[in-house]
Parts: C-alpha cells; sequence; structure tokens
C-alpha cells in the first residue's frame, strides 16, 4: 500500500488525524524528523482511554488487539487475515497521544503577538486561543479533516461571534470557496499556519513574517479597532495631563488638537496660539512623555481622535447645562 507523501510543515499531519489524537506509532510516521520536538512540546499522554485497534503501516488496514496464549498483547489483522503476521505490543503502545491545546494556543500567541485567551467555541475541535489587538478580533484554532466539516465551524463562528474574527488552521486545503465568501461577509479572515508559521524539529514556532504584517495584509479592518484603541488611550492621557499639571496659554489639549488632528506646523500652532515655537515644541515634548507615542504618529488616527474629541466636548457642556438646571430648581 502506498502512503500520501508526509508534509514538510508539521502542520499538514495535523489534519491527517482524527481528533488530533493517535498512538505514538502513528504520530512518529505523520511527524518524521519533526516528532521529538513536536512530541515535547505540543502532546499529551490519555493512558485512562488505550486503543483497541493499531493501524498496520504494512498493510493499511486496523489490526486488533487481542492477548496471546503466552498472555503477551498482540495486533492481529482481521481484515485479510494470514497477510501480516500477528505482531506483539506493549501496553505503552496501546495509549493514545493527543494534541495538547493549551500549549498550542500559548506558543500561538508567543509567536504571533496575540493576548492570550482560552476558550471553547462550540464546534468540534475548535477554540479560541487569544485576540488581536486587545479584545478587538478573537483568534479562533480550528483543525478538520473534511471541506464540509470546515464549512459546517465557519458558518458557525459567524453566526455566533457576530464580528470580524481570525480564523487559524493548520492549512488551506478544506477552506473552500463557500467557507472563504462566509467569512468575507462577516468581516473575519483566514490563516494557514503552514504559510504563516513555521515549526523548527524542537518545536519552536516563529512567524513567517511580523504579525502587524501578516494580519494588516489579510484584513485592513482590524486596524481601524487597533487604531481606535490608540487613540481611546491617548486622549484619555491628555486629558488626565491637562488635569494633573494645568499649563499657561495655549494648553497642552489645544496644541494636541491642532498638531494630531488639524495637522498645523508648529510655525502655524505658533502664529494661531501668539506664542512662541518653543512654547508649542514643549507642549509637544509633553504628549510624547505622556502617552509614549510621537505625536506626529497619532495624526493617522486623527479621524477617531476628532469624533472622539467632539463627544468629549458635548458630554461636558451637556453637563454643565445639567448643572445649571440643578441649580435654578
Amino acid at each position: 500500500m502506498e502512503f500520501e507523501p508526509v508534509p514538510e510543515s508539521p502542520w499538514g499531519c495535523l489534519e491527517s488525524i482524527p481528533g488530533v489524537s493517535a498512538v505514538w506509532t502513528v504520530w512518529r510516521w505523520r511527524l518524521r524528523a519533526h516528532y521529538e520536538g513536536f512530541k515535547a512540546a505540543f502532546l499529551r499522554r490519555v493512558p485512562e482511554q488505550p486503543v483497541t485497534f493499531l493501524p498496520c503501516f504494512r498493510c493499511g488496514c486496523s489490526h486488533e488487539v487481542i492477548r496471546l496464549e503466552n498472555g503477551r498483547l498482540g495486533a492481529e489483522c482481521r481484515c485479510r487475515p494470514g497477510r501480516c503476521d500477528t505482531g506483539w505490543v506493549t501496553p505503552e503502545d496501546l495509549i493514545p497521544w493527543e494534541m495538547n491545546w493549551a500549549k498550542v494556543g500559548q506558543a500561538l500567541c508567543e509567536a504571533l503577538k496575540l493576548k492570550p485567551k482560552a476558550a471553547r467555541c462550540g464546534p468540534f475541535n475548535t477554540q479560541q486561543v487569544g485576540c488581536w489587538s486587545a479584545d478587538a478580533a478573537p483568534v479562533i484554532l480550528t483543525i478538520q479533516s473534511h471541506d464540509r466539516e470546515m464549512l459546517h465551524v465557519v458558518t458557525t463562528l459567524v453566526t455566533r461571534i457576530g464580528k470580524p474574527f481570525i480564523l487559524l488552521a493548520p492549512t488551506a486545503q478544506h477552506v473552500g470557496s463557500s467557507a472563504r465568501e462566509a467569512m468575507k461577509t462577516a468581516g473575519a479572515i483566514f490563516v494557514p499556519l503552514d504559510a504563516a508559521v513555521a515549526v523548527s524539529e524542537e518545536g519552536k514556532l516563529t512567524p513567517t513574517r511580523p504579525p502587524q504584517e501578516l494580519f494588516a495584509e489579510f484584513i485592513p479592518s482590524l486596524a481601524e479597532p487597533q487604531e481606535e484603541d490608540e487613540a481611546r488611550r491617548a486622549l484619555a492621557l491628555i486629558e488626565q495631563l491637562e488635569s494633573d499639571s494645568p499649563t499657561g496659554s495655549p494648553s497642552v489639549t489645544a496644541v494636541f488638537r491642532l498638531y494630531c488632528v488639524e495637522e498645523l506646523t508648529i510655525e502655524q500652532i505658533a502664529k494661531k496660539c501668539r506664542c512662541s515655537v518653543g512654547t508649542v515644541a514643549n507642549r509637544l515634548k509633553l504628549i510624547k512623555t505622556r502617552t509614549g507615542i510621537e505625536p506626529k504618529n497619532l495624526r493617522r488616527v486623527s479621524d477617531h481622535l476628532d469624533r472622539m474629541q467632539g463627544d468629549l466636548e458635548e458630554a461636558k457642556r451637556e453637563y454643565e447645562q445639567s448643572k445649571r438646571k440643578g441649580r435654578n430648581y
């Protein structure tokens, strides 16, 4: 019997092992050079669930585990009697090894710079391993062996999550056009691990490209929640700075708005505020010190800043109006 070629990347092997659980001989056959490292890093024994059939790599059949007359265990071919000799096996040969989802998830989070967050998602062999950009996009890992199973996973996730997410799978071979279309309509993306994450023979995961570049290329819409979070954080820090250490005219908030939102130059701000260029430069230094971000880099989130600052000012006006009304009663 001819077996399919073993993939160079161990990721593809996971889709050929039902339930991602098999005895050690199957893992060794599938993983080849990656076996020892992958086993140590990502597999665990399940001694409480010994198997009763063992695969035979000679005839391709499953051999039944029997107890021989001498008391030892043997594996006998029942499909084609006489084709294979009954081989001896040990109790250790019957113990399955399964993929440790927690360790794989932790390693993926470290390699792809994700915020760890483990959670079950419902579909078989599917779990959330983390989040990209805080809680903006859940990152889901699924391992399926057929196109129809993958389509079921995708449609279930689209319905349950209700917002953009990142779906990881060992390869892209089971992601058909229907699954891709469903993810596209939900703003979700698919990332095949065999193209995105390399696995060393020692079981070390490394991204093939920087995570920011990897995810930004697939789904630009993920950048918006990340930018919005960054803008919200920066605006909150500026408000706190103004409250804790008020400055003379122009205020830090005024310079922040003119430089980062309206994108005026330092000279234009100095002329508009009737102050020196040095004063404006000092305000920008305060902004950088407090936020940890170059003020010019905040210009790319100016749309978010403008909206948030407008909302903040509107809230302040409403608060002042409510206070005045309260005093009139």
